[in-house]
């Protein structure tokens, strides 16, 4: 539960934390690898991943540059998100969610990339593994992590456009509006490109994407949101806490469980 709202005046103070670390165009996202403390990874909107040492921030170098893939024509869209295999870097592999295609429609993907050199990537191999046409600029979602049980999540918005008239939210069919959970460890490259844990919802149907299925897709683990832009999983417990986007009058904090919807387009908050 949250504490009671403060009252009187509150007073922020923000400060550099790397004053040295280069100007960074659209950085959405900063992460570190796993076990390793040493180095901060920033994304950048636009389609870089920049690596600096912590104790030399001013070393900035670019780790990956997907710019020829990426679609940040909106101002949603771009490289939204990226995490490590939970055995990185023996297994030198990243996961990264963006919106295509330039000059293009929008769509969003799910890729892996296979690293040659987890330190300095220079030859890399995508695989994508999920693709789900938008209908519109906006409300991409587009956050992704590993929970504690290995399965890699991804949050998806309703496609952008005003009081989500497609109800994509409430809509099963579509991967839009919803939270996904997918088996990626242990599945070879290329192909299949990921598996169903039998404890979705709806596993057992046909995977989706990238358009809409006949029957509920699989790979959904909970629905109900407008733009879950970010989220993350509290670590010993494995809750996963999500903040969706309102449209007009309230903004949401979500603990999100396996089949919940959290009730977009229906409610807004309350």
């Amino acid at each position: 539960m949250a504490p009671p709202r403060p009252t009187g005046s509150v007073t922020i103070t923000t400060f550099d934390a790397y004053p040295t670390a280069p100007e960074f165009y659209g950085p959405l996202k900063i992460l570190q690898a796993p076990n390793d403390p040493s180095r901060w990874f920033v994304l950048e909107q636009q389609g870089y991943v920049n690596v600096f040492p912590v104790n030399d921030p001013a070393a900035n170098t670019t780790y990956l540059n997907i710019s020829d893939r990426v679609n940040d024509s909106s101002a949603e869209a771009g490289l939204l998100s990226m995490a490590f295999h939970p055995d990185f870097p023996n297994t030198p592999e990243v996961f990264i969610s963006y919106t295509g295609i330039p000059g293009g429609p929008f769509v969003s993907k799910l890729s892996r990339f296979i690293l040659d050199d987890p330190i300095a990537p220079v030859n890399v191999i995508e695989e994508v593994l999920l693709t789900i046409n938008k209908p519109s600029g906006f409300h991409h979602g587009g956050d992704i992590a590993f929970g504690n049980d290995g399965f890699l999540y991804m949050g998806v918005g309703d496609g952008g456009d005003a009081n989500d008239p497609l109800n994509s939210g409430q809509d099963t069919t579509t991967l839009l509006g919803a939270m996904l959970r997918i088996n990626v460890l242990g599945v070879p490259y290329p192909s299949p490109a990921y598996t169903i844990p039998s404890t979705n919802p709806f596993a057992g149907n046909p995977v989706c994407g990238p358009d809409n299925n006949a029957l509920p897709c699989p790979e959904i683990y909970a629905w109900g949101f407008r733009n879950p832009w970010r989220w993350n999983f509290d670590r010993p417990t494995g809750q996963l806490w999500l903040g969706d986007v309102g449209q007009n009058t309230r903004e949401e904090v979500n603990l999100v469980v396996r089949g919940g919807n959290y009730g977009w387009r229906c409610r807004e908050g309350t």
